[in-house]
């Protein structure tokens, strides 16, 4: 098993994005192992196929966009990884899967 620095450990996964109930949230599909596992989490955690964030008013409502979501590797067992994702859920992934995160650009409102 391949030993990982800890800020290998933040990886993105490829998905399908649409709107949430709310402004900040959005939905996340992805196919790992041919199920699919249908999460919701901030938009702040996905970005789009060009690897740029997901802006305010992506994508259109009723529309869906392929994109990348935020995962954390859990571990390692041979050619498959437990990774959780936003939606605190976790779920088993080829490592093949795996991409490397885009940067994110959290703002955190103080006060």
């Amino acid at each position: 098993m391949p030993k990982y620095k800890p800020e290998s450990k933040l990886k993105a996964i490829r998905c399908k994005i649409s709107r949430g109930g709310f402004s900040g949230e959005r939905v996340f599909t992805i196919t790992a192992n041919g199920v699919d596992h249908s999460g919701v989490g901030s938009r702040f955690y996905m970005w789009k196929e060009d690897r740029t964030p997901v802006d305010e008013g992506e994508p259109p409502i009723g529309q869906e966009i392929d994109g990348l979501v935020a995962a954390r590797v859990l571990d390692i067992d041979g050619t498959t990884a437990t990774v959780t994702i936003p939606d605190g859920d976790v779920i088993e992934i080829s490592v093949g899967e795996l991409l490397d995160r885009p940067a994110m650009d959290l703002h955190v409102p103080i006060g």
